[in-house]
């Protein structure tokens, strides 16, 4: 009798456990997407600033150290070095996009992050596009963006202005 009532109890806390532990697998797999987005953000922010203030670069890029001297990102932001990169074309559109894919697809995150901007997104290599979830898919040309760098399938893609 004993031996069926603590059977019972072991399986009842072993699927306890299997069921509690499923969203938490979820929420932390949809938290690590949100932190890439949301590090893009920055690191974005940060070169928007920064050429806002160099207007007169152009057909370039600007390093991670020189964000930081430059006071365009905080010295206390632990942004990777190598995660983002950026390049500011001739005609002063400026290219966020990740130095390799994620392990995660970070589309939707980014397009929250965005507030569905259509400059946000994945790039496709087949098109070699700028795949947009807003407004039902887009995809926006990134010819000025290929001709200088080469970019990995699926990583992601954020356009700027400087202001």
């Amino acid at each position: 009798m004993w031996s069926i009532a603590l059977s019972t109890v072991i399986v009842s806390l072993i699927g306890a456990f299997a069921h509690f532990t499923q969203p938490t697998e979820l929420a932390e797999r949809h938290g690590s997407v949100a932190a890439v987005a949301e590090s893009m953000a920055v690191y974005r922010a940060a070169v928007v600033r920064y050429f806002s203030a160099h207007d007169a670069q152009r057909d370039t890029t600007v390093d991670l150290a020189t964000l930081r001297n430059e006071g365009a990102l905080r010295d206390w932001s632990t942004l990777p070095a190598a995660r983002w990169n950026n390049y500011r074309a001739a005609d002063g559109t400026i290219y966020i996009y990740g130095a390799e894919a994620p392990s995660a697809d970070v589309g939707a995150a980014l397009a929250r992050q965005a507030r569905n901007s259509l400059m946000a997104g994945t790039y496709h290599e087949a098109s070699g596009t700028l795949y947009s979830l807003a407004e039902g898919g887009q995809h926006i040309p990134l010819a000025p963006l290929l001709a200088r760098r080469e970019l990995a399938d699926g990583v992601p893609v954020w356009l700027a202005g400087a202001q």
